[in-house]
């Protein structure tokens, strides 16, 4: 089975996962839509990972095998960006599957709208068996507001649909010198180049969670990581900003992006001085992020800097309804 002309290419960055593999498999040989290529990227498994998908492959032609050594999660995603031909890009993790529809309607919703970016919504499946649903507040097709995908969308890398000229435009790769948040720093970099996006309203991701001692995020909770990887974690919005003015020419743009940015930084911030065990090294880290915040503020607005400087989330968010009356007011 095969087809000569794919419209779409799935990255699944694999590492040890033979016991989630044929799921996730199977559940992209039941789309709707045929026309899709996967390229599963085998970083370096010890386990029968690389034999599952082997298997697949000789079997479907649409299935393409990439091996290479161990790198980490960033360094297999952007071998298979390297990979894609196809205009359009979705990742899936390989411990998750994706519905029967998934595929077919966030790419005809892509080449229907013309719009930059699909979002889908996801659902969360727990290690008891529970499951729950995260749903958007708006649906359909609409304009790349920094609120609203700040707000409401979660910063990895899975159930989106990306285009390849914007990637390959701005050289959009995740960095691979940082252990986690490398993801984050993909995902928020390509909304700031985002015109329009088109919000799909059924949940057509299944995010199956598992509570592996080994993983990154496990050992990032229990304080087991170097000081470096909790820095470099809340400073994941301070790499985006980078990338931000070093492209964007509209101040105003900038301003706005900008804040969003840095409400993240500070979330970031808090959240790794949580797991920092001592004093000294939160105490590095908030001098470190201090000096960031700085120079944020100097790209933003005054309204802006007034809504950064409060940090509070109510307070801000009764400032951005205020300034949306006024600018709405200003247009009459």
């Amino acid at each position: 089975m095969g087809v000569d002309n794919p419209q779409i290419s799935v990255i699944v960055p694999v590492y040890n996962c033979e016991r989630s593999l044929d799921a996730c498999i199977c559940s992209l040989q039941k789309q709707t839509m045929q026309e899709w290529e996967a390229i599963f990227v085998n970083d370096g498994s010890v386990d029968r990972s690389e034999e599952i998908i082997a298997a697949a492959a000789a079997k479907d032609a649409r299935i393409r095998l990439i091996n290479k050594a161990n790198g980490g999660a960033a360094s297999a995603r952007n071998c298979g960006l390297d990979a894609v031909r196809t205009e359009y890009v979705t990742m899936v993790d390989a411990d998750d599957v994706i519905s029967v529809d998934a595929i077919k309607k966030m790419y005809d919703a892509a080449v229907s709208t013309g719009c930059d970016m699909v979002l889908v919504s996801q659902t969360l499946h727990d290690e008891h068996g529970n499951k729950s649903v995260h749903q958007f507040i708006r649906h359909g097709l609409q304009k790349a507001d920094p609120h609203f995908l700040f707000s409401n969308v979660f910063r990895g890398p899975v159930a989106k649909l990306y285009r390849m000229d914007i990637i390959n435009r701005y050289n959009l790769r995740m960095p691979e010198n940082m252990a986690m948040a490398e993801d984050y720093v993909f995902v928020t970099s390509y909304w700031t180049r985002v015109k329009t996006l088109y919000v799909v309203p059924e949940s057509l991701y299944d995010y199956l969670y598992q509570d592996n001692p080994n993983s990154l995020i496990h050992r990032f909770c229990n304080r087991e990581m170097p000081f470096d990887v909790y820095r470099k974690n809340a400073e994941a919005a301070w790499y985006t900003f980078n990338f931000l003015v070093m492209e964007e020419k509209d101040k105003e743009v900038i301003s706005l992006w900008t804040y969003e940015l840095y409400r993240d930084l500070w979330k970031m911030t808090n959240n790794s001085c949580r797991y920092l065990t001592s004093v000294q090294d939160r105490k590095k880290l908030r001098g470190i992020i201090v000096q960031r915040e700085r120079e944020m503020a100097k790209y933003m607005s005054f309204y802006d800097r007034v809504r950064m400087l409060h940090r509070y989330p109510r307070l801000a968010d009764i400032l951005l309804k205020l300034r949306r009356m006024w600018q709405g007011l200003r247009k009459r």
